[in-house]
């Protein structure tokens, strides 16, 4: 994931925009232009769990932090002379440019290797077995190599595809950690394993569904027999098992007004009083209002609110939907 800027700097927008100002107006290859430019690779950097250092894991969080010191070195000095805050803001911005800094780092199944081997070596249920999962987690999300499946003769619709793809990969991350004594790096890379993994979980999600009939996302449409009823209605709502699909970005599910104005008004604030713990701020009505209909993603979130892992919003975030379904089951057909 990508971890956000400190948050008790209110003003460090305004530093980063500061930076990048000043880099825009040095020579290209003057000293003070190359100051500069580290000055601002060292903010963009200074938050994320990869570059702080780490008595637990010095070695492998060190080599990662100073591969990305370089690469953001080079890909700020390629692009930012045609950085523009009037196109993208300043923190969406850095964050992008760390984010695809870190992808082609971890690309290297080398790092990922030695963070699974790191897991694998503490002990069962010790705190550096969880932090190392954690970056373990971390490290292959952002690496993204996960083998992709071919819909075949199934013919699942593009969103549901997705669904079925993104079950998939939770299922499988979620083995490899609590099964992570069975890594033999001697068998070949982590990502060997987590990719014949997942296409096991894969063909059992698939399968699933196709036992149920379900080949694509639910439609929408107008109720047209009540007159009183004026908005979009989501239908076919017999299996609750399926109502986590409604919320798929590819689906017109997300401009069901009638859901939007339910979480919105928030009866009795059960929305709002479902949160992360020790994070009121975090509840359900505005993560959903954010990720659903504000169309953001987790990273994006997860940087916004603190988050140490997407993870543990994504979580949440489901948890509340299996919650909350029976209400959503009951104002929609209503």
């Amino acid at each position: 994931m990508v971890d956000s800027f400190p948050s008790d700097l209110p003003d460090f927008d305004v530093q980063l925009q500061q930076l990048v100002n000043r880099i825009q107006q040095y020579l290209t290859q003057s000293q003070e232009r190359q100051q500069a430019l580290s000055e601002l690779v060292d903010a963009i950097m200074r938050s994320h769990r990869f570059c702080r250092p780490s008595k637990l894991f010095p070695l492998v969080v060190q080599k990662i932090s100073l591969d990305l010191q370089k690469q953001l070195l080079h890909d700020i000095s390629q692009n930012i002379d045609g950085y523009n805050p009037q196109r993208i803001p300043i923190r969406e911005w850095a964050n992008s440019l760390r984010h695809r800094a870190l992808k082609t780092i971890l690309s290297d199944n080398i790092i990922i290797n030695q963070i699974a081997q790191e897991a694998k070596n503490a002990a069962p249920d010790s705190n550096q077995r969880r932090l190392a999962l954690n970056l373990l987690v971390e490290a292959i999300q952002i690496a993204d190599k996960f083998y992709h499946f071919n819909n075949g003769s199934f013919s699942f619709s593009p969103g549901l595809y997705k669904y079925i793809y993104n079950e998939a990969i939770q299922e499988t991350l979620l083995y490899v950690c609590l099964n992570i004594h069975q890594y033999d790096p001697s068998r070949g890379h982590l990502m060997t394993w987590v990719n014949f993994l997942l296409s096991k979980r894969f063909s059992d999600v698939r399968d699933k569904y196709m036992k149920q009939g379900i080949t694509k996302l639910p439609k929408i449409s107008k109720n047209i027999t009540d007159e009183k009823q004026s908005g979009i209605k989501i239908v076919s709502l017999d299996n609750a098992e399926i109502l986590e699909i409604f919320w798929q970005k590819e689906e017109a599910a997300f401009e069901s007004k009638q859901l939007r104005d339910l979480i919105e008004s928030d009866p009795d604030s059960v929305f709002s009083n479902a949160h992360i713990t020790g994070r009121p701020d975090v509840n359900f009505k505005v993560v959903a209002l954010e990720k659903v209909w504000g169309d953001k993603t987790w990273e994006y979130l997860a940087d916004k609110w603190q988050i140490d892992s997407i993870q543990t919003l994504s979580s949440f975030f489901n948890r509340c939907l299996k919650k909350f379904r029976s209400t959503f089951q009951e104002y929609l057909q209503d």
